[in-house]
This record gives C-alpha cells, structure tokens and sequence, in this order.
C-alpha cells in the first residue's frame, strides 16, 4: 500500500537522494578534507568552524572558505578533491533507516534515483560499498554535464531521463538549498539527516516540504518500522 507524503498530495512511488548528506553521512569526512587542504596551502581553521559550513552544499562551502582566506576557490577545490576522494567510503555510512526505505522503494515497484555533487566513482563507490547500488536505477552528477546540486535543474534532469511524474515523487535532501530546488522542480520534499536545518519556517502546511530529523518521519512516508522490517499491507 502507498501512503501519503508530507505536504499533501498522492501517494509516493519513487524517491529522489543527494548522497551527500541525506542517504551517506559524509559530513565528517567532508569536514576533515577541508580541513587537511586549507593545512596543505598552509592555512588553517578550528575544527567546529570548518563543519558548521559543511552543512552547506560544498560548493557554497568551498566559496565561503576561499573567500575567507583570500583563496582562489579553483584552488581549494582541487586539493579538497584529491584529499576526500582518497578517503574510505567505510567511514561515510548511510544513515539509520535509509537502507530500508531504499528496498521498500524497490519491494513495491518504485525507484530510487542517485543525485550527488560529486564525481559518479566517489558516489558509485558509496553505493557499492554499503550494498545499496542495486536498490538505485540511475546516478547523475556534475560529471555528465548536469549542474550540481543544490541547482533545481538535476532534479528536473532525473525526473526526464527516468520518466518519473513529479506527483509520485519526493527529493530526500540534505541542505535548506537542495530543498528549495526539490520545490522548484515541482516534487515534494524532505529535509532529513540535518537535524539543525530542520527549522519549523519549512513545515507550511500545503507547501509540499516536509523537515525530519531522522528516521522517524521517513517512516511516516514510507511505513517502514524501526526494526528494518517492511510493513505488507
């Protein structure tokens, strides 16, 4: 049985996921590759600094940082690439309860469609490594020309190429940004594994958004129960 998203509407079949943030959790190896670039040009920021704007999109990220030390952002970027993408895709787990909702997708019919900021290796590898590459039926990323996220443009891309109808279907996203783009693509969303994003201003009633902290509104979407466990109806 498909239930109700948040925000109103028809029932969800397919589920759209930036693998940074929302289905991995790759903000601390995020915050330890910036970290150990800004110490490679020979710089350096307090720890809590640096992952407080690794809540942004790591674009807006490397931006805010490059223009705080006078850096050229190209420059950050490029040693901040070389730095994560040797890093393990062990340490960046999926968050509790995303796996579940992914198969669930799957069980009943649905798709699961990839969107990452990162080239498609590192979030191929994420998805292979923590078992999750067969639940997903497509990845886009910068790689392929598309823009990253948080543009609203990769969403739309992905709702295109894999013929999803924007009523059946919802972005889980990590950042406010990436939320905004969900909307203005059209399909609901949900802000989930954020919780200091999840501020009540996104929980209009009516306005297709829905803000989570963790797994327990997922399960509201989906009717997946906290043991891993779907639920038949």
């Amino acid at each position: 049985m498909w239930v109700a998203a948040m925000g109103g509407g028809g029932p969800i079949r397919n589920l759209i996921w930036n693998t940074h943030g929302a289905l991995f959790n790759t903000r601390p190896a995020m915050t330890y590759a910036l970290s150990r670039a800004l110490n490679d040009l020979g710089l350096t920021a307090p720890l809590n600094v640096i992952d407080e704007l690794a809540r942004h999109p790591i674009e807006g990220c490397l931006a805010m940082l490059a223009q705080r030390f006078g850096l050229a952002t190209d420059a950050l970027r490029a040693r901040f690439d070389v730095i994560y993408d040797a890093l393990p895709a062990d340490n960046q787990p999926p968050f509790d309860g995303a796996p579940e909702v992914c198969r669930w997708i799957v069980a009943r019919g649905g798709r699961n469609i990839a969107i990452t900021p990162r080239g498609l290796q590192p979030a191929q590898r994420l998805l292979a490594t923590h078992e999750l590459a067969d639940c997903f039926s497509g990845l886009l990323s910068p790689a392929q020309g598309y823009p990253a996220p948080p543009e609203p443009a990769i969403v739309q891309a992905a709702l295109r190429l894999h013929r999803l109808k924007p009523a059946d279907t919802m972005l889980i996203a990590a950042h406010e940004e990436d939320a905004r783009a969900g909307q203005a693509a059209g399909i609901r969303v949900c802000l989930f594994g954020q919780s200091a994003l999840c501020q009540p201003h996104l929980s209009r009633a009516g306005d297709g958004l829905g803000a989570v902290a963790g797994l327990q509104l997922l399960q509201d979407v989906v009717h997946v129960p906290l043991g891993g466990a779907v639920a038949d109806e």
